[in-house]
C-alpha cells in the first residue's frame, strides 16, 4: 500500500536525543552503528529557539539554532 513503511525499515530506525545546553547555539550527535540517513529532526522537550541548520559529515550531525539557547533545549533525531 503506497505510504506506509515496511515493518523492517520501522524497526531499523533509531532514535537518539541530543541536548543543545542553555547559552550553546548547537550539539552533535553520533550516528548510531548501521545508520547511514537522517530522517528526521524533532522537538523532543523545550525548543526555545529554531534551528537554523542541520549538517551532516562524517563527525556527525552538527544541529545548529537560529541564537544561543536560554534554556537546554532537547531534540530527537531519527537515523535509518
Amino acid at each position: 500500500m503506497p505510504g506506509r513503511l515496511s515493518r523492517g525499515l520501522v524497526q531499523a530506525l533509531k532514535q537518539v536525543p541530543v541536548t543543545i545546553t542553555a547559552g550553546a547555539t548547537a550539539g552533535v550527535v553520533q550516528f548510531p552503528a548501521g545508520c547511514k540517513i537522517v530522517v528526521s529532526v524533532l522537538a523532543a522537550g523545550n525548543q526555545d529557539q529554531a534551528i537554523k541548520s542541520v549538517v551532516v559529515s562524517a563527525a556527525g550531525v552538527t544541529i545548529t539554532l537560529a541564537a544561543a539557547a536560554t534554556a537546554n533545549n532537547t531534540l530527537l533525531v531519527t537515523f535509518a
